[in-house]
């Protein structure tokens, strides 16, 4: 689900925009267990897959991204823009953020490149478009 709003005041565009990803059955990660992720530890952590590690599916796998933005139209062609976003998941959610192409890819891994599940990823971004 998915939903944003824009209101132009000048040459400023700013919006808001929500998304939400419901629960999925079948999640097949394997998840390393996060015990740091805003304080909540995993007192039952579902079937051990191998030792750290959990099966997803076990958990809820929901996630609600937030954002907030403003763009300036210089003219027709040129404008700059900051977006700001907020990713919070389930227990078994492992989201990231960037992975359309816009950036690089912000996701929830460890040192040893596991997949955590549960984690909350922030961003911020600018740039400048120019349409030709």
């Amino acid at each position: 689900m998915f939903a944003s709003l824009t209101q132009y005041i000048g040459k400023w565009a700013l919006s808001a925009s929500y998304a939400h990803a419901f629960n999925t059955p079948g999640n097949p990660a394997c998840l390393s267990l996060n015990n740091v992720n805003a304080g909540v530890a995993c007192v039952s952590p579902g079937p051990i897959v191998q030792v750290g590690q959990y099966q997803a599916n076990a958990f809820g796998d929901a996630a609600s991204q937030y954002a907030i933005g403003a763009r300036y139209y210089f003219n027709d062609w040129a404008s700059w823009y900051v977006v700001a976003t907020e990713l919070t998941q389930g227990p078994g959610a492992h989201y990231c953020l960037g992975a359309s192409g816009h950036g690089y890819q912000v996701c929830s891994r460890d040192a040893q490149n596991d997949t955590i599940g549960g984690a909350t990823l922030k961003a911020a971004t600018t740039g400048m478009t120019f349409n030709f």
